[in-house]
């Protein structure tokens, strides 16, 4: 067992059968520490990160574009929506999970579920353009996935995510693995919510997505990573400070995490991780009870109090932010800012790179004297729109 603070703080929170793994902030390569049994579990609606990644993949390979008209790459679907609406859950799909026929059918046939066709007939609408969580897009989402790839759904999964990420213990079931000891069958949340893994394995997918590894490199192209982490504003109660749902993943600039969680009967998990280089860990709960899982993890590894940013650039970085002990530069999307701005700094980080030299200076007087008023225009921005959760100090020293 290890001994790491942070580790036993995790189990101490976690009810009787929970399993969990842990991954510290500088921990070497590989060194996930995991407690507990390592037999794949449910793990839910953490199932939509798995989705995500698929979908980014075959954007990367050219089969589609998160832009397309969803009906446009899976024939019968809904239409007037884009495959980004539907991983931000705007495409107002509606969901099922309240629908009384859905519940009774559950409760009375829990090994016999549904299939697309029911499911979206069992559907609330809901509103396009607004943050309304939808499980039913998912599903049209694995579908998609089974349409553009000519692959049945786990056989796309464990090719384009499993397998590279090492997370062998993880599955993506057919009817007969996919049966919990109660016999309820995790296939009636399909591709929102039935696949089965280990906190261990959750944690490799973390890896596996940033390219942290050093024997692997990332499976997402610079514009996947991106889409990955843009976000939309998410309501979400304490200890959410400023929650926000990217493709598939949700996130919190302020407490500084990125992950997901999952519930449904018997389990609960999460697996969340640090922004950055930093901590990150996973677990997988018995459903009785009041814990919440995704809470737990987010008070133990969520930030507290404000970030501090520097503003401070130098050769060979790419955004000109670091945290006030850190050497690495911050990537925007780690911060939550608009898009609007980030373009903003993009273009001012190029000007800065072009026109600065460290031994002669600014190429002349005029050039000088519009960066430093853009700087300090984009530092007002900035504490305008993330000063309630960043401390920005200005680091530049050459104007």
């Amino acid at each position: 067992m290890d001994e790491s603070p942070a580790l036993q703080e995790l189990l101490a929170l976690l009810p009787t059968g929970s399993v969990a793994a842990y991954r510290g902030l500088g921990t070497p390569i590989g060194s996930i520490i995991h407690s507990g049994s390592t037999e794949p579990l449910p793990v839910y609606s953490v199932t939509k990160l798995f989705i995500a990644a698929g979908v980014l993949r075959a954007m990367d390979a050219g089969a589609l574009d998160l832009g397309d008209q969803l009906a446009a790459r899976l024939p019968g679907a809904p239409t007037g929506c884009s495959i980004r609406e539907v991983l931000h859950h705007t495409a107002g799909l509606g969901n099922y999970t309240a629908d009384a026929g859905y519940l009774r059918a559950v409760t009375e046939q829990p090994g016999e579920p549904w299939d697309l066709e029911r499911i979206a007939e069992a559907s609330a609408p809901g509103t396009r353009g607004i943050f309304e969580y939808s499980n039913t897009g998912f599903w049209f989402l694995g579908a998609m996935l089974e349409e553009v790839s000519g692959m049945a759904l786990a056989q796309f999964l464990h090719r384009e995510v499993f397998e590279p990420a090492n997370m062998m213990d993880t599955r993506y079931p057919d009817l007969e693995t996919s049966l919990t000891p109660t016999g309820y069958s995790t296939l009636w949340a399909g591709p929102a919510g039935a696949a089965f893994s280990t906190p261990a394995d959750l944690l490799r997918f973390q890896q596996f997505i940033l390219g942290t590894e050093a024997f692997w490199l990332s499976p997402l192209t610079d514009k996947a990573t991106a889409e990955f982490f843009t976000p939309v504003p998410a309501p979400a109660p304490a200890p959410w400070r400023v929650p926000s749902y990217g493709t598939g993943v949700m996130m919190d600039p302020a407490l500084g995490i990125w992950g997901h969680g999952g519930s449904g009967p018997g389990y609960r998990s999460a697996v969340f991780a640090c922004f950055g280089p930093g901590a990150a860990a996973a677990i997988i709960c018995p459903g009785a009870g009041s814990f919440e899982a995704e809470e737990a993890l987010a008070m133990l590894l969520g930030r507290r109090g404000k970030r501090v940013l520097r503003f401070d650039p130098d050769y060979g970085m790419e955004w000109p932010f670091r945290g006030e002990q850190e050497v690495l530069e911050i990537h925007p999307r780690d911060l939550g800012l608009s898009d609007g701005l980030t373009l903003r700094i993009r273009a001012w980080m190029d000007d800065w790179d072009t026109n600065y030299h460290y031994e002669r200076g600014w190429i002349d007087e005029p050039t000088r004297a519009a960066s430093r008023a853009e700087r300090l225009g984009i530092l007002d921005a900035l504490r305008a729109e993330a000063g309630e959760y960043l401390e920005i100090t200005d680091g530049v020293f050459f104007d």
